[in-house]
């Protein structure tokens, strides 16, 4: 066993000495536990517009109705919960303390791909409300 060790650990050594990649399969779990450790702590700490930019990028802007949108957040919430709710909290903090003038406007058109009636940062405001409540539906 020890030899089998000392063989991973060399491994792991001349990975990182040729080209200084990570490489989660010979990382010891000490590195591999911060390196977890810092991504979390960087989520937690990302601004909410941040957070929504994101989660509407990424699960808002290819949907086509909020159904569609409701469908596939029932789904991942079913595998983690934690991104979607914590999309919720960020939409739930831009809607109750909006930020400059257009910037919500510009998230829906732009990070959402969603084109409105209003498009206008009230109508955002309340293309963002009916999110909300729909990802809130699936969460409790």
């Amino acid at each position: 066993m020890l030899r089998q060790e000392s063989y991973a650990v060399r491994v792991h050594q001349e990975q990182r000495r040729d080209n200084g990649a990570y490489d989660p399969m010979v990382a010891d779990d000490g590195e591999t536990t911060e390196l977890l450790r810092r991504k979390l702590a960087e989520q937690r700490n990302m601004p909410p517009l941040e957070v929504a930019r994101t989660f509407l990028r990424t699960s808002v802007s290819d949907a086509d109705s909020l159904a569609e949108i409701r469908e596939d957040a029932a789904r991942a919430v079913a595998v983690n919960p934690r991104p979607i709710r914590t999309a919720l909290e960020a939409l739930d903090m831009l809607i109750a303390d909006p930020p400059v003038d257009g910037t919500l406007a510009w998230l829906v058109e732009v990070d959402a791909n969603w084109v409105l009636e209003d498009p206008s940062d009230s109508g955002a405001v309340e293309f963002l409300h009916q999110l909300a409540n729909t990802l809130r539906e699936i969460v409790r």
